[in-house]
Order: C-alpha cells, then structure tokens, then sequence
C-alpha cells in the first residue's frame, strides 16, 4: 500500500522526534535518517532530501556527513548521473552499537580510575557497577548479531 504525503510526514515527524531523544540527534540529522528509512526508491539526492524536508543545502550537508560519520548512511552513484545519492545503511545499526560500546568501556576506565583515587567511594562504584553490566549485555548482543569488535 503506497503511503500518502501526509503519512510519510507523520512518519518522519515520530521518528525524527524517537532520535532526537533516544539518540541526542539535531534535528536535520534526524529528520535525514528517518526520511532515508522508509523513502522509495531507498537512494535520494541531497537535493531531493532539501525539498522533502524542506531543509537547506548546507543542513542537508552537514547531516548526511554526520550520518556517514556514524555509519548510518552511505554515499551511492550511479553510472551517467554526476549527483551523489544517499541510503541507510542496514548494517550502520550495528556500527552505532559499537560505539556506543567503546563510550561504555570509556566510562568503565574512568569509573576504575576514579575509584583508585577515592576509596570505597559509593557514587564512582555505582556509575563502575551500571557501566559493566551495560558492557557486558552490549557485547552479548554484539555476539548475537555476529558482528566483530
């Protein structure tokens, strides 16, 4: 069933709304990854991304190297045609689990430094405690999903 204008606007509004929060994205940023998840056909221009969204140029730029950056989106091309075109990345999902695993194993290091200098300090124990359980269930899905370190 083709969508309407209208829905896929409703669409992108929940989703951009769900990263904004989930993820701390701007909301260019956003608004791009939402559109590219469900558009058809799946590669859009930056030009195309702009009148969707109704964003500028230089918004459309600094979102989609953003994306890339992360993972979340690719550049494509296609043979005659001079623009570039992006797409979601299916596998970028895994990639921003990752990083997001390194931030964990980040602030486990620092938790286990903090505690050296403050003994049997309850706050830097309970950030420490959070921490390594996130790790630990973090590289438990990462195995699942097959993915390597």
């Amino acid at each position: 069933m083709a969508q309407t204008d209208q829905e896929l606007q409703t669409f992108i509004d929940k989703m951009s709304a769900f990263f904004g929060v989930e993820s701390r994205m701007p909301g260019s940023v956003a608004r791009i990854i939402a559109l590219l998840l469900v558009s058809e056909p799946s590669q859009q221009s930056a030009e195309q991304l702009s009148a969707k969204l109704h964003l500028s140029a230089g918004a459309v730029s600094g979102a989609v190297s953003t994306l890339q950056e992360v993972g979340l989106v690719k550049r494509v091309t296609f043979s005659g045609d001079r623009r570039y075109y992006y797409e979601s990345d299916p596998d970028g999902w895994k990639r921003v689990l990752l990083l997001r695993l390194k931030s964990v194993h980040h602030g486990v290091a620092l938790a286990e430094e903090g505690m050296k200098l403050s003994k049997n300090n309850l706050r830097l124990q309970g950030m420490h405690d959070i921490y390594k359980i996130f790790e630990s269930e973090a590289e438990t899905l990462i195995e699942r999903l097959g993915t390597s370190k």
